[in-house]
């Protein structure tokens, strides 16, 4: 299997080695680039009573890694052992129901299982990792739970004759699902899954000869082929990529790739922009991409590493993490303001974008106090009840872009049946407030 993959991706490495001539960008003032409409001074924001938190505890001893709501519930993957050697996920009432209770599910077996990421339609959910207990290649192989409209839940894993991790899922079009992830040593790795696939045709890519290790796949609008990706080079904070990878060469051929000196968390495509957000420092950076990688405009939101970008309705939603707690916050023109969680924490151990939840009628953040998993409403103005509230006035920052080398080689993948889910415990939804400052 190994020599037949690599025979492949040998042969059409030659043909899709592409080196987009994009030009570097500094932006001085975004002003003069893409106006905005920000007040001169930014009014602060008044703490609101907001219906306390909910809690499942003693299920993500390392952390709550992704959300999504799916029926009436929130369900939170994670890791559950605190070796973290064991896959989870659970549900959890928002706002809690007290006494309510949901038989949360261990994902694994005796090796090393782990769930990373989670998406939904809101009818059906798709949570992504990896799994060593049920591997037959040798090497690790993705893991899929799946929850059907109807409750079912199933799980499946994808195999190829190199390692396989799954990092980001999002929703893609007729009923599919995007991938994005790692493959060996060397790639990572961009899949469109079609439930039903037994075998699928994996993307393997490179940026600047680099390992990337993606951290948010985001459907395209303009191509339902050509998703964008974003994540790091190399394993390290110091290079980002951002890239938009056409799956289905021949099409048009949308793909290119840049790199950015800052470490990136998320993306989201909306104001016909993509906008991504991380940090340089201990401050974050939000930067606004048009749909062939020009970067447009950049900002800094000083003393606030950014995590989370989404919009909601009309309102731009932030969300990230200082070294005392995460924090939450709107941005209007060039203001943010928001509400410090101090004694929350983010997502463990993998580094990933924090889980925040913008689809529902209550929007709610999702971190962890000790091993107790906490889900928090949120006020439509970014406030929760013993939050801290903030202001702050976003700066222009001056980034520079750089074209990368985007290398791309088909990867054949296996999507078969494993039979990974077992029961944790019955655990009760715990009505609480949030975390009060220390």
């Amino acid at each position: 299997m190994r020599a037949c993959t690599l025979v492949v991706a040998a042969g059409l490495a030659a043909g899709c080695n592409q080196a987009f001539g994009l030009d570097p960008v500094a932006l001085h003032g975004d002003a003069s680039v893409d106006p905005t409409d920000g007040a001169a001074t930014c009014e602060p924001i008044v703490a609101a009573e907001v219906a306390g938190s909910a809690a499942i505890d003693g299920v993500f001893a390392r952390g709550v890694a992704g959300a999504a709501r799916f029926g009436s519930r929130v369900f939170l993957v994670g890791t559950h052992d605190s070796r973290g050697t064991d896959g989870a996920l659970a549900a959890i009432a928002l706002p809690a129901a007290s006494g309510a209770t949901w038989a949360t599910r261990s994902i694994g077996g005796d090796a090393n299982d782990q769930l990373w990421a989670v998406a939904s339609t809101g009818t059906e959910l798709l949570a992504g990792g990896v799994t060593r207990s049920f591997q037959t290649s040798g090497f690790d192989e993705g893991l899929l739970l799946r929850i059907d409209p109807a409750g079912a839940m199933t799980s499946r894993r994808l195999r190829a004759g190199l390692a396989i991790q799954i990092r980001a899922v999002a929703v893609a079009t007729a009923g599919e699902w995007w991938l994005a992830g790692t493959a060996g040593d060397v790639d990572g790795l961009l899949v469109r899954l079609a439930p039903a696939a037994t075998n699928l045709t994996g993307h393997g890519f490179t940026i600047d000869g680099g390992r990337p290790l993606p951290r948010r796949v985001v459907d395209s609008p303009g191509d339902s082929f050509a998703p964008f990706v974003v994540g790091q080079v190399g394993g390290g904070t110091e290079t980002a990529f951002v890239a938009r990878i056409d799956s289905a060469p021949g099409d048009g051929d949308a793909s290119w790739a840049v790199t950015v000196p800052m470490e990136v968390f998320d993306a989201a495509w909306f104001d016909e922009s993509l906008w991504v957000a991380g940090n340089a420092g201990a401050d974050g950076v939000l930067l606004r991409f048009d749909s062939v990688g020009q970067l447009h405009a950049s900002w800094r939101v000083p003393l606030r590493p950014l995590h989370r970008v989404d919009r909601r309705g009309a309102t731009t939603w932030l969300a990230g993490a200082t070294g005392t707690g995460v924090f939450v916050a709107t941005l209007a023109g060039d203001c943010v303001t928001g509400t410090d969680l101090a004694g929350l924490t983010p997502s463990q151990p993998l580094r990933a974008p924090l889980p925040l939840g913008l689809g529902d009628a209550v929007p709610y953040l999702v971190g962890r106090v000790g091993t107790s998993a906490r889900a928090i409403p949120l006020g439509e103005d970014a406030t929760a009840t013993c939050g801290v509230p903030f202001t702050v006035a976003r700066a222009p920052a001056t980034m520079a872009a750089t074209a990368a080398t985007l290398t791309r080689a088909q990867i054949a993948l296996f999507h078969e049946a494993v039979t990974a889910i077992g029961a944790v415990a019955n655990v009760g939804d715990q009505a609480t407030s949030c975390p009060p400052p220390p």
